[in-house]
């Protein structure tokens, strides 16, 4: 059961790097399923926190609270990714009932952090790493939920978009229209035919078609 808790865990915080990007798209209908998901994965009384290197935290309480924080970050970019990478659990206590079902217990959870946050309007991309450091609780009849969260950054690059994402290059090509062409195979010259043409019948021999002719 401990393997199961510990996935069960691990899935809090992927689940909230998707809500947080859904929250991005700054939709009515991605800001409700945004918010449905943090209600799920947070305690009521969750405090929330995230900050920069040298900077104060910014602190929130419930899950309610921390929407209103993603989306006035996220509003200014066109498009984002939250990666969840490494995860580390560690149970601090878990009771099971006779039937093998998980009814308390707490643990902790560090999860590190890779986020692309795409401006194309100014035609930069800002890359966030950092680490999520939160505490867990099993409540019955609900699961498992965060009931502390802190983000801390470790490292952040601001980059230019590249030609091949800037709208109005001329590499530029919008989804589906298949790859640059320069990175497609380079036509090839048609190969040049040195021997005599030969009948039809000998045609088909000479190519490896054995030597039945087609009629």
């Amino acid at each position: 059961m401990e393997t199961i808790a510990r996935q069960d865990i691990q899935y809090l915080q992927q689940l909230y790097a998707k809500a947080t990007d859904i929250i991005g798209t700054n939709t009515d209908a991605g800001i409700d399923e945004g918010r449905a998901i943090y209600h799920r994965i947070f305690t009521p009384d969750a405090m929330i926190r995230a900050g920069g290197r040298g900077a104060d935290p910014l602190v929130r309480q419930g899950p309610d609270g921390w929407v209103e924080v993603v989306m006035e970050a996220l509003d200014q970019y066109s498009s984002t990714q939250h990666l969840i990478g490494t995860q580390i659990v560690d149970i601090e206590s878990l009771d099971i009932d006779g039937r093998g079902a998980v009814t308390a217990g707490e643990g902790r959870m560090e999860s590190y952090l890779q986020a692309w946050h795409e401006n194309r309007a100014e035609g930069n991309v800002w890359l966030f790493l950092g680490t999520y450091d939160s505490k867990v609780r099993f409540t019955p009849g609900v699961g498992w939920q965060i009931y502390d969260m802190t983000l801390s950054q470790v490292a952040g690059e601001l980059r230019e978009l590249g030609d091949a994402l800037r709208p109005g290059c001329r590499a530029f090509r919008p989804a589906g229209s298949g790859p640059p062409r320069s990175s497609r195979r380079p036509l090839r010259a048609p190969r040049r035919r040195n021997r005599a043409r030969l009948p039809r019948r000998d045609r088909f021999r000479s190519c490896g078609r054995g030597s039945r002719a087609r009629r």
